[in-house]
């Protein structure tokens, strides 16, 4: 069964004309193009990007990366406050791929106007007569049911709206930023990449059209000279077949074009173990650390990596591990700091791992929560 599989997975010549026939018309079509088709979208000085793209300043470069990728960056420049829009992407030849980053730099001497309403994806997905559009998401982790990633299918019938995003800061907590949609036994893979606090809406029109807008949530700012900022990255893979095919192909892509190989050879698992959990996170202690470490290593349990959970920063008092502070080692509980720890798991032979995530960093200890957002406080 293993051939079939395989060649299934592989690219056909009309999705890697799809994706071609895709890049070459936001890359290589006309200036007008980003305004009249628009695959990012953002609000500057209060106007919104496709009002004035077609009047900036606009500059192509093309480069040949290797045999399967070509990098394509389209540069605006606003010639009266200097700002500069840059949008890098990459087109892969062996797979119906595009991604592309956002970046935004002023250039000039003072300060820029308001930046607000990013979306480093902003595309129209039109389908024929035929079936309706379909969501294939996950939800994230840390769900209060206790099932974590379970997946999900929306049909977006005419007039549907649908808004999925992270929770508290954490890009997998709430929902997943990979999604697949199909239609009429084809579809297409977006995902946000370094995602943090991000959103993603998909608008179903009374037609046969619909609107994917995603990015990081909430932004609006202005960037002093010389700052430069960057969006997620976005994915999109063009696939037919069934939504499973289009997966498999993804992580055909994935591996071949993103996964690291130390030494030259594909990522092995590694068994990991940590006691965080049974010490309901916030009771882990320099001490009961080295204990487990032992225990596991007396019950011949191969373990390879000593992980660090949640729950070694500090919190208030009677606080849970999910208040974020500022990422400092509680010294009741871990007066040597963390190497002591680490020191100690090396020295039997492990790799070691600490779990943070800098997202929801802010001052102060103080748990809140946004009532609208979901997010705590400053962490969005």
């Amino acid at each position: 069964m293993a051939l079939p599989l395989a060649t299934a997975a592989s690219p056909t010549p009309g999705e890697l004309a799809e994706a071609r026939q895709w890049a070459a018309a936001r890359f290589e079509g006309r200036r007008e193009t980003a305004a009249t088709n628009p695959f990012f979208s953002f609000t500057y000085d209060g106007k919104p990007s496709t009002e004035l793209l077609g009047t900036w300043k606009l500059e192509r470069v093309t480069r040949q990366l290797d045999q399967q990728r070509t990098q394509r960056t389209l540069t605006y420049t606003d010639p009266k406050t200097g700002l500069e829009v840059r949008c890098a992407a990459v087109e892969f030849h062996d797979f119906p791929v595009v991604e592309w980053t956002l970046f935004f730099k002023n250039t000039s001497y003072k300060d820029t106007p308001i930046l607000s309403e990013i979306l480093a994806e902003d595309v129209q997905l039109n389908r024929g007569a035929g079936a309706e559009f379909v969501l294939n998401h996950n939800k994230g982790d840390c769900n209060a049911d206790g099932f974590n990633f379970p997946p999900l299918r929306t049909v977006l019938d005419p007039g549907k709206e649908v808004q999925l995003k992270a929770a508290s800061g954490l890009p997998t907590q709430g929902s997943m930023p990979y999604f697949n949609i199909e239609w009429e036994r084809r579809g297409v893979i977006s995902v946000l990449g370094w995602p943090g606090q991000w959103s993603a809406r998909f608008t179903r029109d009374r037609a046969a059209g619909l609107r994917v807008r995603a990015g990081q949530e909430f932004t609006h700012f202005k960037l002093h000279p010389g700052e430069e900022v960057r969006s997620p990255r976005v994915v999109l893979l063009f696939w037919e077949g069934d939504a499973v095919r289009g997966q498999n192909l993804w992580r055909r892509w994935m591996i071949a074009h993103n996964m690291p190989r130390p030494g030259g050879k594909p990522l092995k698992p590694v068994l990991s173990a940590c006691n965080s959990v049974l010490l309901n996170y916030t009771g882990m202690t320099e001490q009961n650390q080295l204990q487990f470490i032992d225990r596991y290593l007396e019950e011949k349990i191969p373990i390879e990596r000593w992980w660090v959970d949640a729950g070694w920063y500090q919190v208030p008092k009677g606080a849970s591990c999910w208040t974020y502070g500022t990422w400092e080692v509680e010294k009741s509980r871990f007066p040597n700091g963390l190497k002591p720890v680490m020191d100690y798991a090396h020295s039997k032979g492990l790799d070691t791992m600490l779990w943070f995530c800098p997202e929801p960093v802010r001052q102060g200890l103080i748990s809140r929560r946004n009532t609208q957002t979901g997010c705590l406080a400053g962490a969005c």
